[in-house]
């Protein structure tokens, strides 16, 4: 198991980790995890960070040893008043010597390492989670059907992702696409997406695509421009330009941004015809700046002055930095 602080430099940043989504993953890597409630709370300005000392009444203890009734500190800028609460899984980690002294904490007290809401299913499935259990296991755990809990698959996808992004396994990154497609949790599905992306997963293309066209403007559409580069084909590009004539405006949007990067004619064909048409015209430029690409000499003829206005506008933002190449392989099928 990773240990949560290894040394004083680190048990700050561990702390403002906390401001994430969630703490599912500092939970699970905590030396004593359990099941609880918050019967006191002090503010401790004693030490280095100003933060909050908190009193645990057990009522659980899904792993570790912990006393029924403990102490633990966390920074304010990390928790603040979120940890409030009747029905909480909290993890946390004992101190060395240097990190007491230096938060000014006393003997027995643990510094936090997650909190968060309690389940009965959150606290069963922390525990397969903490026995680092396999690709099964794991995959069981993703199902949105079987696991409700968007929390506990956003912690399997991270424990699995881990394992697959440096040796990427075609049979698992299979079973991944389908629970990708269903995904209701916007974040989660940015990540399988980006997964994906990484891997440069080719049979994920559809799914990628469908994301990326989805009505809905949110993490997943967003998290589908990223990966769409790194996976496209000519083919691809193709499949995305046909939706875009009846696309509304913002999806027309995505797809250029999707497609900036690409260096295939078909992305070249797009763009030019988006640069054409004036209500798209700024879009494209803009999606070429955020690609890298060289502005074109001339500006795109508008009547509008304030879409002429916001032209000019991307194009001095473009000019402040140096153009680069936009190169993106066609990714090979596995």
């Amino acid at each position: 198991m990773t240990a949560l602080v290894l040394a004083l430099p680190l048990a700050l940043p561990s702390l403002a980790a906390m401001r994430g989504h969630d703490a599912a993953e500092l939970v699970e890597q905590s030396q004593c995890a359990v099941r609880a409630r918050i019967v006191e709370r002090t503010d401790h300005e004693t030490g280095a960070v100003a933060g909050i000392r908190a009193r645990a009444e057990v009522g659980e203890t899904l792993w570790g040893e912990c006393a029924p009734s403990f102490v633990f500190f966390y920074a304010r800028s990390a928790g603040g008043d979120r940890l409030e609460g009747e029905d909480l899984v909290i993890g946390v980690a004992e101190l060395g010597e240097a990190q007491r002294v230096y938060l000014g904490l006393e003997a027995g007290d643990y510094l936090l390492a997650g909190a968060l809401p309690a389940s009965d299913a959150l606290c069963a499935a922390l525990r397969v989670l903490r026995s680092d259990p396999g690709h099964d296991a794991l995959l069981g755990l993703l199902d949105e059907g079987a696991q409700p809990d968007a929390r506990v698959r956003r912690q399997a996808f991270r424990q699995l992702s881990g394992g697959i992004a440096p040796r990427p396994d075609a049979e698992t990154l299979a079973a991944l696409v389908p629970l990708a497609e269903r995904e209701p949790d916007a974040e989660l599905a940015a990540a399988y997406l980006a997964l994906f992306g990484a891997t440069r997963y080719a049979p994920a293309v559809p799914v990628v695509i469908r994301r990326l066209v989805a009505a809905a403007n949110d993490a997943a559409a967003e998290g589908a421009v990223r990966a769409f580069p790194k996976l496209a084909t000519p083919q691809a590009v193709r499949e995305l330009a046909a939706v875009y004539g009846d696309a509304p405006l913002d999806v027309k949007t995505r797809i250029l941004h999707a497609v900036a990067p690409c260096a295939v004619p078909e992305a070249h064909a797009l763009l030019a015809s988006a640069l054409a048409a004036e209500k798209t015209a700024v879009h494209a430029l803009a999606a070429m700046r955020a690609a890298g690409l060289t502005m074109p000499a001339a500006l795109p003829r508008v009547r509008d002055p304030m879409r002429a206005q916001r032209m000019r506008a991307v194009i001095s933002a473009a000019s402040a930095r140096p153009p680069a190449p936009f190169a993106a392989p066609a990714a090979p099928d596995r």
